[in-house]
């Protein structure tokens, strides 16, 4: 596979490419918390279901504002929880419209930590983050 700085991409192409995951996990999260009654996950805790949504949404974040999978600064990681946090606000006044489905501060939290582990997360593990630095020590 022929490696393509993101410098020779088109900026619309490299737009398309960082914030693209970003609007269509957001819509999926929306899709879901229209429905009435959503379907069940196999039994998976709703902590686990709404953290793990918000993580990737925070992943999806931090890879677009870094420019890529690449380290970010903890400004750049703590605008994504803040954007996360936000959207799952918006997403908690829209499920107050939803029949059968209430807006409930509890999500909110529950979405906010999942959105901090996934920065977190990213923070440790992007090229020259936290975790690839250490590593290198030893």
């Amino acid at each position: 596979m022929a490696h393509v700085s993101l410098p020779e991409l088109s900026r619309d192409l490299l737009l398309l490419l960082l914030w693209g995951p970003v609007v269509a996990w957001a819509a999926a999260i929306y899709a879901v918390s229209s429905q009435s009654l959503p379907a069940s996950v196999g039994g998976i805790p709703d902590w686990m279901t709404h953290g793990a949504a918000y993580l990737v949404l925070c992943v999806f974040v931090c890879r677009a504002l870094a420019g890529g999978i690449r380290a970010l600064p903890i400004r750049g990681v703590m605008l994504s929880v803040a954007a996360g946090t936000l959207n799952k606000k918006g997403d908690e006044y829209h499920q107050s419209f939803v029949p059968e489905r209430q807006s409930e501060v509890a999500d909110v939290a529950k979405d906010f930590l999942g959105a901090v582990v996934g920065g977190w997360l990213y923070s440790r593990v992007a090229p020259g983050g936290e975790l690839r630095r250490e590593a290198g020590k030893e």
